[in-house]
């Protein structure tokens, strides 16, 4: 079973060693496939920012933004 915020912890992890934005965004796909009937208002509409950053350069936050939004995905949870 999955737990979300040790999902989202995983994919900081990550972040924090090897930043790659289409990994990440396909992370958060799966995060947000498993979870989505969780989310909500905000929450739903920061992970959308990540999952969003595989559709091209410009969509890619960079890496202290993401850490950023990933701290607050996990705060929320």
């Amino acid at each position: 079973m999955f737990d979300l915020k040790l999902e989202l912890r995983k994919v900081k992890s990550f972040v924090e060693i090897n930043y790659d934005p289409d990994e990440v965004a396909s992370q958060c796909m799966k995060i947000y496939n498993h979870f989505s009937s969780d989310f909500s208002g905000r929450f739903h509409d920061e992970i959308m920012r990540l999952i969003a950053m595989d559709m091209g350069e410009e969509f890619d936050l960079g890496k202290n933004e993401t850490l950023k939004v990933l701290e607050f995905l996990i705060n929320q949870n």
